[in-house]
Formats: C-alpha cells, sequence, structure tokens
C-alpha cells in the first residue's frame, strides 16, 4: 500500500540576489520512510532544508504538511508543526550541562523556577533508553565532537517531531556510535517517524535509507529506491560524472632526506605517550585508530597548539622547541584542523582573507603588503582548486560546508609549505571535491611535500599513505607499510580494536 507523503515540496526556487540556488524543486516525504537527500557541496541540499526548516524563505513555490498547504516563519514554528533539523554544525551551548541543551527554549518549571532535579533525571533517562554513554550533568565543553553529536541526536528524539531531517550526523560518530545511530532511525521509523537523511558517506544511504533524490546545480536530477541503485550510479548522479578510485604508488623512502621525527613524545596533563614517528621528503603517513585513539592530540602536538610534557621535535635532525601554532608556520608547516569552523577558518572575514593570511608576513615589505602578490595567489588557489564562490570578496561563512573546507585546506597551497598536517580532511565533503582533495595531495606529494594525515576512514587512508601508523590509548601500536595492493582494511581494523 502507498503511503501518503507527510511532506510536500512543490516548486521551490530560491535565490540570493542574482544567483539561484534552488530552482523549481519538487520534493516529497513518506509517512515513516528514511529519504536519502544526496547531491555535491552547493548542490542546494542545505538551503533545501533551512526552507523546510523555516530559516529560509522561498522565493517562490509551496509547502503542504500532510495535505494542508504551511508557512514556516521560523524553527520554533516548524517544530509547533513537528519538523526538526539536525544540523551539521553543532549547535549546542558550551557553557551549559547536557540536560540544560536538550531542554533549551523548553525548560522544566515548578512554579517560577527551572526544575533541574526533573531535567537532569528526565535527560539521563533518555540517554540511557538510547544506549548513549554520557552524563546528563556534564557540562557540553567538556565533551568529545563526537559525544557533542550525540546529544543533537537525542534532542531532536525528545523533542516528538513527526520528520527529522539528519544533515550529517554521523561525520564525528566512532563505527559501534554510527551503528547505534542506525538503530535509533530504525526504531523512530517504526514508530512513523519520517526521516530526512544527508549524508556524504555512501555505504550510510545504503545501510538505512528506503528512497534517494539527488540534487545537482539546484535541481532534481534523480530519484529512486535505494535497492534499484548502486554507489557508482549515485556518484554520477551527483557530479555528473564516473570518479575513479585513486590507488597509492609504491615508493622507496628510504634514500630520501628526513623532514621531521618524534622521538618519546608525551603530552602535558594527556594520555598521548611515547611517540616516535619519522616523516620523510614527499612521504604522506596516514595516522588510523578509533575515535579518542589520541590521533588528533599528536596532531596538535606537532604543530604547538598542545602543550608536551616532555620529547624531542626535529627538523631537518635538528632539534626544534614549537611552543605555538605560529613557531609552527615559521617553519612552513600547515595545519588543516578536525573543525574547520572552530579552528580553521575566520568565519567573519572573506575567502581570500583567509587563504592569504599565512602568508602576510612573507607577502610584506616593512609592513607593506604586496596586495598585486597576494591577489595573484588567492586567484590561483580559488581557480586551481575550484572553490566555488561568487568571488573571493565574499564572506567565508556562507559557502557551504564542502566549499569551506577547501578553503582550509587551499591556505597551505601556495607551494611555501613542505609540511602539512591533516585531521580529517574530506569530512563533510562530497564525492567530486573528495576526488579533487586526493589529487592535490597527490600532487603535493609529487613536489616533495611531506604530509601526516589523520582519517576515520580506512579507505582514505590505504587509497594516500605510504605508511599507515595505528594508535591506540594514545600510542603506536603498529605500523603498515603500504604497496597500494597487498594491505586490506581488515588488517588496519584488527590492529585498531583487537
Amino acid at each position: 500500500m502507498e503511503k501518503t507523503n507527510i511532506i510536500q515540496m512543490r516548486g521551490i526556487t530560491k535565490k540570493f540576489g542574482p544567483v539561484t540556488v534552488l530552482d523549481n524543486v519538487n520534493f516529497s516525504v513518506r509517512q515513516g520512510e528514511v529519504l536519502a537527500l544526496m547531491g555535491a557541496n552547493g548542490a542546494g541540499k542545505s538551503t533545501l532544508m533551512k526552507i523546510l526548516n523555516g530559516i529560509y524563505t522561498p522565493t517562490s513555490g509551496s509547502i503542504e504538511l500532510k495535505g494542508l498547504p504551511v508557512a514556516f516563519h521560523d524553527p520554533i514554528d516548524a517544530f509547533r508543526h513537528g519538523v526538526s533539523m539536525i544540523h551539521q554544525e553543532l549547535d549546542l551551548v558550551e557553557n551549559l550541562s547536557v540536560a540544560e541543551n536538550i531542554y533549551l527554549g523548553r525548560e522544566l518549571m515548578t512554579g517560577v523556577k527551572v526544575d533541574r532535579t526533573a531535567m537532569y533525571a528526565e535527560t539521563q533517562a533518555l540517554l540511557d533508553s538510547l544506549n548513549f554513554d554520557i552524563d546528563a550533568t556534564a557540562e557540553v565543553s567538556h565533551l568529545t565532537t563526537a559525544k557533542k553529536q550525540m546529544i543533537l541526536v537525542a534532542r531532536t528524539v525528545s523533542l516528538s517531531s513527526e520528520l527529522i531531517v539528519m544533515d550529517e550526523p554521523t561525520s564525528a560518530l566512532s563505527f559501534s556510535e554510527t551503528k547505534a545511530l542506525f538503530e535509533i532511525i530504525r526504531m523512530l521509523k517504526e514508530k512513523g517517524i519520517s526521516i530526512i537523511y544527508i549524508s556524504h558517506y555512501l555505504e550510510e544511504i545504503f545501510a538505512v535509507a528506503d528512497r534517494v533524490v539527488v540534487l545537482r546545480n539546484g535541481q532534481v536530477v534523480a530519484e529512486s529506491d535505494t535497492k534499484d541503485c548502486d554507489e557508482q550510479r549515485l556518484v554520477e548522479w551527483m557530479i555528473g560524472h564516473a570518479v575513479e578510485r585513486h590507488k597509492v604508488k609504491q615508493k622507496d623512502f628510504s634514500a630520501s632526506p628526513e623532514v621531521l621525527r618524534l622521538e618519546a613524545l608525551n603530552q602535558k596533563a594527556g594520555y598521548v605517550r611515547g611517540i616516535d614517528l619519522t616523516l620523510r621528503e614527499g612521504e604522506v603517513v596516514g595516522l588510523a585508530g578509533v575515535v579518542g585513539a589520541g590521533r588528533t592530540e599528536l596532531l596538535r602536538m606537532i604543530y604547538g597548539a598542545e602543550e608536551l610534557e616532555s620529547g624531542t621535535v626535529y627538523l631537518d635532525e635538528t632539534p626544534c622547541k614549537i611552543d605555538t601554532p605560529k613557531i609552527a608556520v615559521g617553519h612552513r608547516m600547515g595545519f588543516v584542523p578536525e573543525d574547520r569552523k572552530l579552528e580553521g577558518l575566520a568565519l567573519i572575514r572573506s575567502v581570500g582573507d583567509n587563504l592569504a593570511l599565512p602568508e602576510l608576513d612573507i607577502r610584506s615589505k616593512a609592513g607593506v603588503i604586496d596586495r598585486s602578490s597576494v591577489k595573484a595567489l588567492i586567484d590561483k588557489i580559488v581557480n586551481g582548486f575550484h572553490i566555488k564562490c561568487t568571488s573571493p570578496a565574499q564572506l567565508i561563512g556562507d559557502l557551504s560546508g564542502g566549499n569551506q573546507q577547501k578553503a582550509a585546506i587551499g591556505k597551505w597551497l601556495s607551494g611555501h609549505f613542505r609540511i602539512i598536517l591533516f585531521d580529517q580532511p574530506t569530512r563533510g565533503v562530497d564525492v567530486g571535491s573528495k576526488s579533487e582533495i586526493y589529487d592535490m595531495i597527490n600532487e603535493l606529494a609529487d613536489k616533495k611535500v611531506s604530509m601526516i594525515i589523520a582519517s576515520d576512514e580506512i579507505e582514505e587512508l590505504m587509497d594516500l599513505c605510504d605508511r599507515i601508523v595505528v594508535l591506540k590509548k594514545g600510542q603506536i601500536v603498529h605500523e603498515f607499510i603500504n604497496d597500494g595492493t597487498s594491505l586490506s582494511k581488515t588488517e588496519i581494523l584488527e590492529k585498531m580494536v583487537g
């Protein structure tokens, strides 16, 4: 029996000035289904969902909820109608507790006072029912990114919504946490709740979604039951052409000069201990490990963003004290952090300002910036890395997540930097942008740039890295040489969790 539509969006068009972001989009979600909304970065997915959630008003078009016309004026209005959204950005109040975040704006009251005891008890019961290992009384700022993501899921579940939009909900979750989320989604579906699921991890779509709708350049280009399509066809719908998988080429670095060496590195007031690691010219080393294994902390220790208790960092076989990121940049070292919005970009500045920032010192004389040199650098990176923006003067905070990630990487691509550290370089980007990032990393390696890459995607490390180092509980437990043929995902996973 055909299920009825809970939501029907007809002829949705959205323009920002002269730019058309959505063009006559027809989109529907059935009662109790999981619908995957797919598309490359900038295809219009987030804009369409923000219209559904009342954040944006469409330039033209209409929305029907259960067959009746509606016009949401803001997210609270959408929520009152049973529509809620988990955004890709972690929209939490860091200095409040987990319970206070979940009940924000709808606090439990006893008379005129907030009943925190009841809020803590009900929140803990909710978290326990979802099998989330989180203390309801904990301050959010003290939690990991993965647990913050889980709080957003719990908050949405607590709202008793009939339609939930999940935008990249697993981007910071471990394999086991992702499986737990899928179980929650199945539970919600059994209760008749509809879910719009947005993810760049294609394997997730086939694990959790009933149907898929694909946007490209602001238009619907395909719609299919997931059982009737595959990953290759999805990729072609999303970007208009097939993408070949990258493969690392076996190289011998034994004669290559050493550019970085870590000896007995210990994190101050932390659990990353006894790290010995060498990086040679043009080599790409991968860091594998489960969430919390210490990969991010290690990269931050190298870059001077995490304080060392003991140990020595050598650059070109010479001991070097790197206390701050500024010192690291002075040694021609770049860093693409895991959280691009918090640490990788200045969101209130332009695309051009962000791309030029690391090199303003070397492109200045007597304190005066060489503007022609800076402009040439910005244009080269924007055009060469295909950063989609109206112009380099556009605020970087207005770009799609994938294009922000390109900019966070692009600012290190001038050729000046010889060591680049990547923490989750392709998180939140589409398959087309991921392919471009892979090409860029391979080109940098060919130009003798040395790189260390931390990634949750084992296949990514296998496709890009000459060596893969496995971290577990803050220590290196194994190292694989990657010849591009004999190494298997299972071998790496066994070392990560075994």
